[in-house]
This record gives C-alpha cells, structure tokens and sequence, in this order.
C-alpha cells in the first residue's frame, strides 16, 4: 500500500498528466488551425488595373515549391468598363502555357464582368493574352495560392510537431503514474535498508571522530581573546586528562569494526563493507556512479 507522500505524488502525477494532455491538444488544434489559416491566403499578382497602362500580355510563372512538380491552385478574375465616348465591342483574352497550348479563354462584350478561372496549374511559365484596342478599360488579377500544394505535408509537419512538443509531458507523467503504481520489488527495498544502515554507521562514525577531534583541541579553547587576557598561561594539552574519553571512542569503534561482516533480512548472501566508503559523502558519490 502506498504511503502518505506516495498518494500525494501520485495524485500530482495525474495532474501533470491531465495538464501535459490538455497542452498538447491544445498545440495540436494551434497548429491546424494556424497552416489552415495560411494555405487559405494567396499571393495576389497585377495583369491589368483600371488606373495604369494597359498590357495586352501578361508572363507569370507557377513555381514548384517542393520539386516534386504538384500543380497549383491559381484563379483570374477580370472585369471591364467602357471607355468615355466608346460604345459596347467584342473583347476577349486566352491563356497559354509555356508550350503554346491553350488552357482557358473568354471572348464576349465589353462592359462589366469578363469571366476568369479558378484552375489547379502545372509549374511552368505561362502567359495572358488580352484583346487591344477596345476601347475598354481592364481590370485583372491573378490569384497563386502557393501553400495549398503542399497542404497535406503541412497538416502531417504540424502533427508531428505537436507530438514532439505535446508527447513529452504525457510520456513523462505517464511515467511517474506507473512508477508510482506498481510495488517497489523486494530487492529496492533490501538495498534502501542496506543503504540505510550505512549511512547511519558512517554518521556515528563521524560524530565520534568528531568529538575526538573536540577534545584533542580543548586546551586551545581558553585563549586570550582580548588585551585584558593578554599574559596569561595557555593551557597545555598534558593537563588535561583525556584517558576517558579516548577510551570511550575507542570502544564505539571497536563495536562498528564488529559489523564488518552479518546478514540482514531481505538480503541474500553475507553482508560486507565497502571499503570504498569513507565519509558519508562517498554515499552518495557511489549513488551518482
């Protein structure tokens, strides 16, 4: 059963989980709607407009964005008036690829809407045709809608990024859930104990060190500390007697140098020390390794 700090951990995780997925959805649906929002523009280009000379042909080339040579999407809009003092005339225009054949046409009256396309074109240079002299002013554009060749590539790059950037948090959390999840194996649990005791022998080991160390260095405690003090005697070492207290330590040692070798349960095999671990702090370089 899970402890206290375990069922904490674990209810965190799940918020983790539900965030990095809430994230992730988010990113994805961003995307999407972002690469739909940029295939749906076009590049505009100017043939013939109401208020600049007239141009009975127009050159435009469709470029193959990826090289793999997919068609474009390219529409033609045109419209006319009438020129001031000219009556109603036949007009027309044609568009031609770069081999001379015909791929779309118009031919009717001036004055008002002069039809146009909405074509997919292969890359290539291409080129409009528009009847002169009429007597009517044109007004024409044509509309390259460059991004929407490739708009599948886009929506399968934006899922995968999304993947990438989405997918680590909910693998992570996912992760942290599951590792919470299962029991911790018997042998984990035998090493932490292991690792325990250690620690706990090498703390004991060092306070007493410790306090050998205090009391070789007593007779130093007394010092001058000011000029008031100044002249008097510093006590020697030799008048102190530390018969006890070494003694003591070195009884504490002898008890831990019994623990060289024992078993503990959960543990298979004798139990030895590492004479590797000097200090406490090798613990936990050991655990880095």
């Amino acid at each position: 059963m899970a402890s206290g700090d375990d069922g904490e951990e674990l209810a965190a995780a799940h918020q983790r989980l539900r965030r990095a997925t809430l994230a992730a959805v988010f990113l994805l649906v961003g995307l999407q709607a972002g690469w739909l929002l940029v295939i749906s523009q076009s590049a505009t280009r100017e043939v013939n407009d109401l208020d600049t000379a007239f141009h009975s042909s127009h050159y435009f080339e469709v470029p193959d964005i990826t090289a793999t040579g997919k068609p474009m999407p390219v529409s033609f809009t045109c419209s006319n008036v009438i020129g001031q003092n000219n009556s109603s005339v036949g007009i027309w225009w044609v568009l031609y690829d770069e081999s001379g054949l015909v791929v779309a046409d118009w031919n009717g009256m001036s004055g008002g809407d002069c039809g146009g396309f909405d074509l997919s074109l292969e890359p290539g240079d291409y080129k409009i045709l528009t009847a002169e002299d009429s007597g009517a002013d044109f007004e024409q554009n044509l509309h390259l809608k460059v991004w929407k060749s490739i708009s599948f590539e886009g929506h399968m790059i934006g899922l995968v990024v999304a993947i990438l950037l989405g997918g680590d948090g909910i693998w992570r959390a996912r992760k942290k859930i599951k590792a919470l999840s299962e029991p911790t194996a018997q042998h984990k649990i035998a090493q932490k104990g292991v690792w325990e005791q250690v620690h706990s022998e090498m703390e004991e080991e060092d306070r007493i060190q410790a306090e050998v160390s205090e009391i070789s260095l007593t007779g130093f405690a007394d010092q001058p500390k000011d000029d008031s003090q100044a002249g008097k005697k510093i006590p020697e070492l030799s008048e102190y007697d530390q018969t006890a207290e070494i003694e003591l330590a070195e009884e504490q040692m002898g008890e831990l140098d019994e623990l060289a070798k024992g078993t503990m349960a959960g543990l298979r095999g004798p139990l030895e020390r590492d004479e590797r671990i000097k200090r406490v702090g090798d613990i936990y370089d050991l655990m880095d390794d």
